[in-house]
Order: C-alpha cells, then structure tokens, then sequence
C-alpha cells in the first residue's frame, strides 16, 4: 500500500486525486510541447529552448507510462479501478474514445518504446520518433473524468474540471510565452 511522509497508508482518494495530478501534468506538458514543435520545428544544436520542448514530451511519456504503461505503479488505472471493473472500464473509454483496442495496443507499443529507448534508457536505436500522442491524450482525458465521478470531490480541489480545456488553456499560455522568446531573439 502507498504510503505517505509521515508512513501512513494513503487512501484510494489521495492515491486517485494523485493520478490526477498527472493526468494534469501531462496534459500542460503536452500543450507546450505542440506549440513548441509547431513553432520551433528545429533549432541550433544544443539550443535550450529545443531542449526545454524536448523535455516537454519527454516527461508527458513519462506520465503516461505512470497512468497506462506500468501496471504496478500506484497511478496506473488498473490500481484504482477495481479489478471486477477493468473489462467494463476498457470497454467505456474504447466506445467513448473511439480507440480500437488495435489502436490502444499501438499507441501502448510506441509511447513505451518511446520511454524505454530514449527517456529512461539510451537503447540502440539510432532514430528517434516522437510517438503521436492524441491517443494517448485522449485515454488520460477518459482515465481523468472517471477519477473525478468516482472519486470524492474535496480530492480535486484547485484541479480542473476538463482536461480539453486545461489543455487549450495552456496552449494559449505556450503560445504566449514562446512569442516572447521570439521576440527576444
């Protein structure tokens, strides 16, 4: 059982208001990843601003794997929805997605190879693709509005209430900020 600081045993709300927060994350992290790469699609070798948007997907995959990859990490759906639930969970976020399970299981591969050979390892490959993530943004969007049905309201306090909209929100914010840089330059 997850613990907190003090050694006390997390409960399932902490632990799903948690998985939300990087739903959350991924999603801001994501935002400013497709306005970064939509306005600086290369920059000098080196360069910290392509380093900064690099990161941005770099810890988006990171989450994801936490929320879809892992099945022990305390995030994972399969941890926080209960076993009797998880055909029944899969079913609804395929019909409310659209995601075929084909489509799931593709986007699991390459979100993970993703993370495995370049994020949290240097493997061997030698070329590095970015995975598409709308599928996976829109299976964190599923696994967040089922956190917040299921789980107790006070546990999304200062949390927003759709992540489509946190996402178009933070993109207005890259856009922003990255427009000052340009004009810095």
């Amino acid at each position: 059982m997850a613990k907190d600081e003090n050694g006390s045993e997390l409960s399932l709300g902490d632990r799903m208001r948690r998985a939300a927060i990087l739903c959350c994350h991924l999603t801001r992290n994501l935002a400013y990843f497709r306005v970064g790469h939509a306005v600086f699609p290369a920059a000098p070798e080196g360069d910290f601003l392509l380093t900064m948007i690099g990161n941005f997907i770099d810890i988006a995959v990171l989450d994801w794997c936490t929320l879809f990859g892992n099945h022990a990490d305390l995030q994972h759906w399969k941890q926080l929805v209960p076993e009797t639930g998880h055909g029944a969970f899969r079913e609804a976020l395929r019909k409310e997605t659209g995601i075929t399970k084909a489509a799931w299981e593709t986007a699991w591969a390459e979100v993970k190879s993703y993370r495995d050979e370049f994020v949290a390892h240097l493997g061997s490959e030698h070329i590095m693709d970015v995975p598409n993530m709308e599928i996976p943004k829109k299976m964190v969007e599923f696994y967040y509005d089922y956190l917040r049905k299921e789980a107790p309201e006070v546990f999304f306090r200062g949390l927003p209430t759709s992540l489509a909209d946190y996402h178009n929100v933070h993109r207005e914010i890259a856009k922003t900020n990255y427009a000052k840089h340009l004009k810095e330059k």
